[in-house]
């Protein structure tokens, strides 16, 4: 507050992650959910009950894990902004790991080469496979803002390399 500003109240803490391969290091739990939208975008409170849920169950955890279909905002900035603080009473102490759902990637237009997909995908119409009968879930958003509000971290194995959020891989304690 070093010009009367205060930014936050909250004092969080934070526990690095164990060491990798570390096999003397703690037994430790994670906690592992997905699809769980906000109330304002139409979803009730299911996001609402699994953020508390989440955030009673990550006492116990050493990392949290969502596996997409985050905040269910399809171009609505203000309900990403709703999302970021439900999970913020274990995000802000836990690593918060993320991947991609279709409701925060999928497009009918922007792909083949357009430049405009986040992940450099170059499908011809889009990201909008037939097995998945996504249509336009996510409202447009294509990837841009989880690409641009989060940072996964960055692997190579073998010939294959991370592409941000859209495909990682990462090593915690013996995991």
């Amino acid at each position: 507050s070093g010009q009367g500003i205060v930014w936050s109240r909250t004092t969080h803490t934070f526990q690095s992650a164990p060491t990798v391969g570390d096999a003397s290091a703690v037994p430790f739990s994670f906690l592992v959910y997905g699809d769980q939208g906000c109330p304002s975008n139409g979803w009730g409170d299911g996001g609402t009950w699994t953020a508390a849920m989440a955030a009673r169950e990550a006492q116990k955890a050493r990392a949290v894990h969502h596996f997409g279909d985050l905040s269910y905002a399809m171009g609505a900035a203000h309900i990403w902004d709703e999302w970021f603080g439900m999970v913020e009473a274990f995000a802000g102490s836990l690593p918060l790991m993320i991947g991609i759902g279709n409701h925060e990637y999928d497009h009918t237009v922007g792909g083949g080469g357009s430049g405009k997909d986040p992940s450099g995908d170059m499908t011809e119409g889009g990201f909008n496979p037939d097995w998945g009968n996504f249509l336009d879930d996510s409202g447009g958003e294509c990837g841009v803002p989880t690409s641009n509000r989060f940072t996964m971290p960055s692997s190579t194995a073998g010939n294959f390399s991370s592409n941000g959020v859209f495909w990682y891989s990462h090593d915690f304690g013996l995991v």
